[in-house]
Protein backbone atom coordinates (compact mmCIF):
# COMPACT_ATOMS: atom_id res chain seq x y z
CA UNK A 1 0.00 0.00 0.00
CA UNK A 2 1.35 3.34 -0.71
CA UNK A 3 1.18 5.43 2.16
CA UNK A 4 1.23 8.98 0.34
CA UNK A 5 -1.58 7.47 -1.97
CA UNK A 6 -3.54 6.79 0.95
CA UNK A 7 -3.21 10.04 2.57
CA UNK A 8 -3.93 11.89 -0.53
CA UNK A 9 -7.37 9.70 -1.30
CA UNK A 10 -8.41 10.37 1.96
CA UNK A 11 -7.70 14.25 1.90
CA UNK A 12 -9.15 14.52 -1.17
CA UNK A 13 -12.57 12.70 0.05
CA UNK A 14 -12.89 14.81 3.03
CA UNK A 15 -11.87 18.32 1.15
CA UNK A 16 -14.59 17.28 -1.24
CA UNK A 17 -17.63 16.47 1.25
CA UNK A 18 -16.70 19.41 3.30
CA UNK A 19 -16.32 21.60 -0.30
CA UNK A 20 -19.82 20.16 -1.25
CA UNK A 21 -21.29 20.98 1.94
CA UNK A 22 -20.20 24.40 2.04
CA UNK A 23 -21.48 25.11 -1.42
CA UNK A 24 -18.05 25.15 -2.97
CA UNK A 25 -15.72 23.01 -5.30
CA UNK A 26 -12.09 23.98 -3.83
CA UNK A 27 -9.72 22.89 -1.30
CA UNK A 28 -10.85 23.03 2.44
CA UNK A 29 -7.17 23.93 3.97
CA UNK A 30 -8.71 22.95 7.05
CA UNK A 31 -9.64 19.66 6.15
CA UNK A 32 -6.35 19.10 4.90
CA UNK A 33 -4.43 20.26 7.57
CA UNK A 34 -6.29 17.99 10.01
CA UNK A 35 -5.48 15.03 7.49
CA UNK A 36 -1.59 16.14 7.67
CA UNK A 37 -1.99 16.19 11.14
CA UNK A 38 -3.80 12.76 11.48
CA UNK A 39 -1.20 10.64 9.40
CA UNK A 40 1.19 9.56 11.77
CA UNK A 41 -1.91 7.72 13.83
CA UNK A 42 -3.46 6.77 11.12
CA UNK A 43 -0.35 4.65 10.21
CA UNK A 44 -0.06 3.47 13.66
CA UNK A 45 -3.46 2.21 13.59
CA UNK A 46 -2.93 0.79 10.34
CA UNK A 47 0.17 -1.21 12.21
CA UNK A 48 -2.01 -2.26 15.04
CA UNK A 49 -5.14 -4.08 13.16
CA UNK A 50 -2.87 -5.35 10.68
CA UNK A 51 -0.87 -6.73 13.60
CA UNK A 52 -3.88 -9.06 14.66
CA UNK A 53 -4.18 -12.18 12.82
CA UNK A 54 -8.15 -11.54 11.58
CA UNK A 55 -8.74 -14.64 8.83
CA UNK A 56 -12.09 -15.40 8.30
CA UNK A 57 -13.17 -17.68 10.91
CA UNK A 58 -10.78 -16.49 13.74
CA UNK A 59 -13.31 -14.69 15.98
CA UNK A 60 -10.80 -13.75 18.41
CA UNK A 61 -8.50 -12.08 15.99
CA UNK A 62 -11.71 -10.71 14.21
CA UNK A 63 -13.64 -9.06 17.42
CA UNK A 64 -10.12 -7.76 19.07
CA UNK A 65 -9.91 -5.62 15.48
CA UNK A 66 -13.29 -4.46 16.04
CA UNK A 67 -12.54 -3.50 19.58
CA UNK A 68 -9.69 -1.44 18.52
CA UNK A 69 -11.97 0.12 15.59
CA UNK A 70 -14.82 0.66 18.23
CA UNK A 71 -12.78 2.48 20.97
CA UNK A 72 -11.97 4.94 17.93
CA UNK A 73 -15.47 5.10 16.57
CA UNK A 74 -17.02 6.09 20.24
CA UNK A 75 -14.55 8.78 20.68
CA UNK A 76 -15.90 10.12 17.39
CA UNK A 77 -18.84 10.45 18.40
CA UNK A 78 -20.83 7.36 16.86
CA UNK A 79 -23.31 4.84 18.41
CA UNK A 80 -21.17 1.43 18.08
CA UNK A 81 -22.72 -2.20 18.48
CA UNK A 82 -21.65 -5.63 17.66
CA UNK A 83 -23.78 -7.71 15.69
CA UNK A 84 -23.60 -11.19 16.30
CA UNK A 85 -23.25 -13.11 13.50
CA UNK A 86 -26.26 -15.73 12.33
CA UNK A 87 -23.65 -18.71 11.33
CA UNK A 88 -20.96 -19.80 13.12
CA UNK A 89 -17.56 -19.76 13.15
CA UNK A 90 -17.47 -16.18 11.75
CA UNK A 91 -16.54 -13.15 13.82
CA UNK A 92 -19.42 -10.38 14.52
CA UNK A 93 -20.20 -7.41 12.61
CA UNK A 94 -19.40 -4.11 14.18
CA UNK A 95 -22.33 -1.43 13.27
CA UNK A 96 -21.57 2.51 13.87
CA UNK A 97 -23.48 4.96 13.60
CA UNK A 98 -23.13 8.86 13.69
CA UNK A 99 -26.05 11.41 13.85
CA UNK A 100 -25.57 14.70 12.26
CA UNK A 101 -27.99 18.01 11.36
CA UNK A 102 -28.21 17.76 7.44
CA UNK A 103 -30.19 15.45 5.00
CA UNK A 104 -27.52 12.73 3.28
CA UNK A 105 -27.21 9.25 4.52
CA UNK A 106 -24.00 7.68 3.96
CA UNK A 107 -23.01 3.94 4.70
CA UNK A 108 -19.71 3.24 4.41
CA UNK A 109 -19.41 -0.84 4.41
CA UNK A 110 -15.63 -2.18 4.75
CA UNK A 111 -14.62 -5.64 6.22
CA UNK A 112 -12.14 -6.64 9.08
CA UNK A 113 -11.49 -10.67 7.83
CA UNK A 114 -8.25 -11.52 5.92
CA UNK A 115 -7.87 -14.59 3.59
CA UNK A 116 -4.08 -15.66 6.28
CA UNK A 117 -5.06 -18.23 8.72
CA UNK A 118 -3.63 -18.07 12.44
CA UNK A 119 0.20 -17.39 12.51
CA UNK A 120 0.48 -15.39 9.84
CA UNK A 121 1.43 -11.73 11.37
CA UNK A 122 4.27 -13.39 12.69
CA UNK A 123 5.71 -15.25 10.21
CA UNK A 124 5.28 -12.18 7.79
CA UNK A 125 5.61 -9.51 10.16
CA UNK A 126 4.19 -5.04 9.27
CA UNK A 127 6.65 -3.47 7.85
CA UNK A 128 7.64 -0.10 6.19
CA UNK A 129 9.66 0.47 3.33
CA UNK A 130 9.77 4.02 1.86
CA UNK A 131 6.38 5.06 1.69
CA UNK A 132 4.99 1.76 1.57
CA UNK A 133 3.50 -0.40 4.06
CA UNK A 134 3.20 -4.33 3.92
CA UNK A 135 1.82 -6.61 5.84
CA UNK A 136 -1.06 -9.13 6.10
CA UNK A 137 -4.31 -7.52 5.12
CA UNK A 138 -2.64 -4.23 4.85
CA UNK A 139 -4.44 -3.41 1.39
CA UNK A 140 -7.33 -5.49 1.74
CA UNK A 141 -8.97 -4.31 3.60
CA UNK A 142 -7.84 -2.85 6.60
CA UNK A 143 -5.95 0.03 5.04
CA UNK A 144 -9.38 0.77 3.77
CA UNK A 145 -11.04 0.34 7.05
CA UNK A 146 -8.56 3.39 8.50
CA UNK A 147 -9.09 5.58 5.88
CA UNK A 148 -12.87 5.16 6.64
CA UNK A 149 -12.26 5.68 10.84
CA UNK A 150 -9.61 8.61 10.62
CA UNK A 151 -11.43 10.63 8.17
CA UNK A 152 -15.07 9.89 10.59
CA UNK A 153 -12.43 11.20 13.05
CA UNK A 154 -11.38 14.52 11.53
CA UNK A 155 -15.33 15.16 10.43
CA UNK A 156 -15.68 14.86 13.83
CA UNK A 157 -12.95 16.90 15.42
CA UNK A 158 -13.81 19.44 12.35
CA UNK A 159 -17.31 19.78 13.95
CA UNK A 160 -18.81 18.63 10.82
CA UNK A 161 -22.14 17.68 10.24
CA UNK A 162 -23.89 18.25 7.24
CA UNK A 163 -25.02 14.93 7.07
CA UNK A 164 -28.40 12.82 8.80
CA UNK A 165 -26.95 9.87 9.35
CA UNK A 166 -23.22 8.18 8.66
CA UNK A 167 -23.06 4.28 8.80
CA UNK A 168 -20.32 1.87 9.23
CA UNK A 169 -20.69 -1.45 8.90
CA UNK A 170 -17.51 -3.62 9.50
CA UNK A 171 -18.51 -7.11 8.36
CA UNK A 172 -16.13 -10.04 9.80
CA UNK A 173 -16.98 -12.40 7.13
CA UNK A 174 -16.20 -10.64 3.87
CA UNK A 175 -13.77 -13.17 2.60
CA UNK A 176 -16.29 -15.76 3.04
CA UNK A 177 -18.66 -14.27 0.51
CA UNK A 178 -20.49 -12.43 3.33
CA UNK A 179 -21.90 -15.15 4.86
CA UNK A 180 -22.89 -13.78 8.02
CA UNK A 181 -23.95 -9.88 7.72
CA UNK A 182 -27.09 -8.26 9.09
CA UNK A 183 -27.92 -5.42 10.88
Amino acid sequence: MTIKFTAIVAATSLAVLAGVANGAAKRNEPVYRAVEASREGALELLKTIAGVDSGSGDIPGGERVESILAERLKAAGAEVRSVPAEVANVAPNLVAVFHGTGKAKVLIIAHVDTVYGPGTVAKRPIRVEGDRMYGPGVGDEKGGVVNAVVALEILHRLGFKDYATITVMLDGSEELGHPAPRS
